[in-house]
């Protein structure tokens, strides 16, 4: 129960943070707050798929990934 109620929050802050600095140029304000709140829904979907996955997967997709830019 804890963890949704601080990831409930951690939604609404997002949310808040994009309504005061309206960092994509939205013209009401409203909008950015709705497009922050759904930025802090992405990620705690994205938080909690990457508790499924092993540690051992996430260290190899850190790799690859620096590799890829590396070599890019």
């Amino acid at each position: 129960m804890d963890l949704i109620l601080i990831r409930f929050i951690f939604i609404i802050f997002v949310a808040i943070t994009c309504y005061v600095i309206c960092p994509f140029g939205l013209t009401p304000r409203y909008y950015a707050a709705a497009v922050g709140g759904l930025l802090g829904f992405a990620v705690v979907v994205f938080e909690s798929r990457l508790r499924l996955i092993s540690v051992k997967r996430v260290f190899g997709a850190a790799i690859g990934s620096i590799l890829g830019i590396f070599g890019a």
